[in-house]
């Protein structure tokens, strides 16, 4: 039987995977941003990303979708959050990461 938690992660599992864009050149752009950005030594956000991508998916989550895998691969850690810029969030809170080194 799955406990609550273990519902929750695989739903988000399958939502990660349902807006991924895998081989898309959008997740190209957007998973060579994040490793570039990955290798300064200021946290980042989705904030900057957007400024080296310039186009934006197909769905918004699919921006999650990129930032959960370079996590899992070990890539980037979460180490904070800041104001989102892009006016349709509307100053909501978006994470900050760092590269792991």
């Amino acid at each position: 039987m799955l406990t609550q938690t273990k519902l929750g992660e695989k739903a988000k599992t399958n939502g990660i995977e349902a807006v991924q864009e895998i081989g898309t050149d959008w997740a190209v752009l957007a998973d060579r941003a994040i490793l570039w950005l990955s290798k300064c030594s200021e946290p980042f956000s989705i904030n900057e990303v957007r400024r080296f991508v310039q186009v934006e998916p197909h769905h918004p989550n699919a921006w999650g979708a990129r930032f959960s895998k370079a996590a899992k691969e070990g890539l980037i850690q979460r180490v904070g959050f800041t104001k989102a810029s892009t006016p349709s969030r509307h100053a909501g809170m978006v994470s900050t990461w760092e590269g792991v080194r």
